[in-house]
Formats: structure tokens, sequence, C-alpha cells
């Protein structure tokens, strides 16, 4: 009976953690990228609909992507479906320094990391927002 109740207790703890290390908002006080440098990105794809336009940034863009993404802040998972609404969506491509790709959406106060969205402050996806569309229209 003794082996069982460690062996239970085991289980759940295993899940516990397991479930920590996979929510990104559970991490860094919700801050997933807060250490995040140029250094890590070998290079960033940025595509924003509508216009559907897409460049790829420069040096000096990468290191104010990088500050703005220091500064990002999730709360928790959502269900999200992007055809169900109407408005402009940023996506982010950055080839990191290991040559493993991350993908960011942000739209309106959701925000996309690696095929799960969350709700994030508003005031960060905002800011995504107005220097993605500074990037595009300077193009």
């Amino acid at each position: 009976m003794k082996k069982f109740a460690v062996f239970i207790i085991l289980v759940i703890t295993i899940f516990i953690l397991t479930a920590c290390k996979d929510d990104l908002s559970l991490n860094n006080n919700g801050m997933p990228f807060h250490d995040f440098k140029d250094d890590d990105i070998k290079g960033v794809k940025l595509f924003v609909v509508p216009p559907e336009v897409e460049v790829s940034l420069s040096k000096e863009q990468k290191t104010q992507l990088v500050d703005i993404l220091n500064n990002i802040v999730i709360d928790k998972k959502v269900s999200f479906k992007e055809d169900k609404y109407v408005g402009q969506l940023v996506h982010i491509q950055i080839v990191k320094s290991d040559d493993s790709v991350l993908i960011i959406k942000a739209f309106g106060s959701y925000l996309f990391i690696d095929d799960v969205w969350y709700d994030a402050q508003y005031e960060h996806c905002e800011e995504l927002n107005q220097f993605s569309n500074e990037i595009i229209n300077d193009i």
C-alpha cells in the first residue's frame, strides 16, 4: 500500500512539473522573452496582414524588436481562431542562432507563441503592431 501511495504522489508531481514547464505564463513572471538578446537571433522576417507585406529586418530593427519582446507580458493560454476576427495580424518569424525557428503573432491583445495563443497585455501587442507598421510604411 505504501508503494502505491508513493507511486501516485510521484505521478502527480511529474504531472504538475510538466504542466508548469510547458506554460510560458507560469515561467519568468509571464515574460517569455525577458532574457532574449540580439545574439540569440540570426534573422527576422515580418509579415503584416493587411496589407500583406513581408520584409526582413535590419540589424537596427532587430535590436528594436528584441527590446519590445523583452517587455512582453502574457497572462494565460486561450482558445483563439484567427479566422473569426477582423483586424491586423503581425506575424514574426525569428530564426535563432541555433537555427531553430520561433513564430510570434500579435493580434489585438492576443499573442501567439509557437502554436499557443495567450492573453497578453494590450500595450505590448500594440507596441509590436506600431513597430511593424512603421517598418512597412518605410518600404
